[in-house]
């Protein structure tokens, strides 16, 4: 096995700048993410109505996939009404449908 090798920690430290890495505790990394998550909620449900993708990205409902969305639909929650397609062939949801299951901080 080779001995390790020791760098000089101002030249680590310099490196990490160049590359625009920082070092952070884990809990403040879920911090951000979860500040992020919830500006990204507020600015989507200003919208009337969201593609699927955008409810995923921000974590609106406790789904994971479009065929779980899917299944919302399926199985009543979110009514036909609410339910549309766009001409370019996306489906979205209008944000009402959010609101009205209580989804909405």
């Amino acid at each position: 096995m080779a001995a390790p090798v020791l760098i000089n920690i101002h030249d680590f430290m310099d490196h990490l700048k160049a590359e625009g890495l920082v070092i952070v505790r884990g809990d403040e990394l879920a911090n951000h993410k979860e500040a992020s998550l919830k500006v990204l909620q507020k600015k989507y449900m200003k919208k009337k109505s969201l593609t699927f993708k955008e409810i995923l990205d921000a974590e609106l409902l406790p789904v994971k996939s479009k065929q779980g969305i899917e299944s919302w639909i399926n199985r009543g929650h979110i009514k036909p009404a609410e339910v549309g397609e766009a001409k370019n062939g996306v489906r979205f949801i209008l944000t009402s449908a959010i609101r009205r299951l209580g989804y909405e901080d």
